[in-house]
């Protein structure tokens, strides 16, 4: 992040490797908080205790949690700092760290609670660094809200994504580096908003989810700069310095007199992580390949493309009315070769397949005969035989013993 001065948490951190032996139907969640309870869960999250800042601001504390709520508070007075020289504000890191893999999802519902001083930044990010060769380096996946933003027309708020790679200081490299500020249409953040960051072995995405269920919005998309280690996924809040044009704002400065104390808040609703289910792995997961296009005839949530089809007959088992279809290339009735395509019939079975269960079903020669006779007067209503294709199948279930 902009103005973050690398760091190490110095503690274990458990690494989640999810080894899937097949694709999921749907997303599979693997971390999750609703913020239900009346304090930040330590199963779940760590915090940050640090006496030196991340721009003006130290960080100190868990957030509040009420209501559903896991409220950042930033305040211009910092009661820590002997010399009252920053203000004082709050980050918390998950418990363990994220492996990629086929992909991730990362979403969070958070909001900017009005009114707000600007100068701020509150986060929604993905973090890890480590000891390389005498340096610090850090892989990171950035959502950014400024509260400069929120003195701007709802409806053309920016935000900030950013991603790093093998990152110590290279801010000109894009292999190490890149960032970008897009505005984005209806975006208010003052109000609550779903923000999810989609991390796939060669790309990674941002998007912005207008109302729960709907299409999501694509913010950004880059190849370069990919983060490629196991990441915590983390919240903060704090206040920029001029270094930073876009977020900088001259009226937040520290102040040394608790009365003048400017109080700000950060509210996150939900944060959840999920492995990202691409079973055709053409980098759309599954759920929105069946929105889109792809069909699933067993309503799982994968498209059918994925599912096995043990009879090649294009319709996957769970759906096969015909499991182990006759396939052939013509119908044959008890070694009389009709000469007559077997065509599919869309619902796992072949035309063979369904006079087979004909002959399976019938007392007696006559009534297979008649039964065979109904076939082929709806195939013929329905397009699928001619008079004269319906003649031969007849004339070859007449002959059947």
């Amino acid at each position: 992040m902009y103005e973050r001065l690398l760091r190490r948490n110095g503690v274990l951190i458990a690494l989640v490797a999810v080894l899937l032996s097949g694709y999921v139907a749907r997303a599979q969640e693997l971390f999750r908080d609703d913020f239900d309870g009346v304090r930040l869960d330590p199963g779940k999250w760590s915090w940050q205790d640090r006496n030196w800042p991340v721009g003006q601001t130290w960080f100190k504390g868990p957030p509040d949690v009420s209501g559903g709520l896991a409220t950042f508070t930033h305040h211009t007075y910092n009661q820590y700092d002997p010399g009252r020289l920053s203000c004082l504000g709050q980050e918390i890191y998950s418990n363990v760290l994220f492996e990629r893999l086929d992909g991730l999802e990362f979403e969070a519902r958070v909001r900017l609670r009005t009114p707000m001083a600007g100068g701020l930044v509150a986060s929604f990010f993905a973090y890890m660094d480590e000891q390389v060769a005498g340096h610090i380096e850090n892989d990171e996946i950035d959502f950014e809200f400024l509260s400069n933003q929120l003195n701007k027309r709802p409806d053309t708020h920016q935000v900030i994504v950013a991603t790093y790679d093998d990152f110590w200081g290279q801010w000109d490299d894009p292999d190490r580096h890149i960032v970008a500020n897009p505005a984005v249409f209806r975006l208010d953040l003052g109000e609550f908003n779903v923000f999810k960051i989609r991390w796939w072995p060669d790309r990674t995405e941002w998007r912005w989810d207008p109302t729960p269920r709907d299409s999501d919005v694509l913010i950004f998309a880059t190849t370069d700069a990919q983060a490629d280690e196991p990441l915590t996924i983390r919240f903060n809040f704090w206040a920029a310095t001029s270094i930073w044009p876009l977020a900088w704002d001259p009226g937040m400065v520290p102040t040394n007199d608790p009365t003048r104390d400017a109080v700000c808040f950060y509210d996150v609703d939900y944060v959840v992580v999920r492995r990202i289910a691409d079973c055709n792995r053409n980098g759309v997961p599954d759920a929105v390949d069946v929105q889109q296009s792809s069909s699933d005839c067993n309503g799982n949530s994968m498209p059918d493309e994925c599912e096995p089809d043990s009879d090649g007959d294009g319709v996957i088992d769970a759906c096969d009315a015909c499991s182990g279809s006759n396939v052939g290339g013509t119908i044959a009735i008890d070694g009389c070769d009709t000469g007559v395509a077997n065509s599919a019939l869309g619902n796992g079975c072949t035309m063979a397949d369904e006079i087979a269960k004909a002959a399976a079903a019938a007392s007696n020669h006559g009534n297979f005969v008649s039964r065979v006779a109904h076939l082929t007067n709806r195939w013929v209503r329905q397009g699928l035989l001619s008079g004269a294709e319906k003649g031969r199948i007849a004339r070859c279930a007449a002959r059947a013993r």
